[in-house]
């Protein structure tokens, strides 16, 4: 009962009758319930947090989609454990979901006192001559027998 004499508006759950139920006004059961509802509420946050992780990029995949050079730019920072990885399979890493996007949103995490290069692929090579104007005259210049 309480201070005003009438009985406490708690609902049983084991029953669903409304304040005449023992189990409801029982501090156990209550505690009990509660428990319960942690523990289904710590399995759910579990399972949201593993779906948001995704699964674990392999180092090629995370090169691409930042679009950054593997052996001189992640390989250093790994090493330096400046980016998080998990095992894998044969002794590999892998680099997680949520390392990605922690990557995209704060940038490349600095190597020492500056930051990573950001080397992508260098443009290929032009292998044509110079044109000096000088080499089309000296083609033309070319006797033939």
């Amino acid at each position: 009962m309480s201070a005003t004499g009438a009985q406490p508006n708690c609902t049983c759950r084991q029953c669903s009758t409304t304040g005449g139920c023992l189990a409801a006004i029982d501090p156990v059961t209550i505690l009990r319930d509660l428990l319960e509802e942690v523990c289904a509420l710590r399995m759910l946050q579990e399972t949201r947090q593993r779906i948001d992780d995704g699964a674990p990029l392999s180092r090629a995949q995370v090169c691409r989609i930042l679009g950054i050079d593997l052996k001189s730019t992640l390989q250093p920072l790994i090493l330096a454990k400046k980016i998080r990885t998990v095992p894998w399979t044969r002794g590999e890493v892998r680099i997680p979901a949520a390392e990605l996007r922690r990557i995209q949103r704060d940038g490349l995490p600095l190597l020492g006192e500056k930051p990573a290069p950001d080397v992508r692929r260098p443009p290929a090579l032009r292998r044509h001559a110079r044109d000096d104007g000088n080499v089309a005259d000296a083609i033309r210049n070319i006797k033939i027998k």
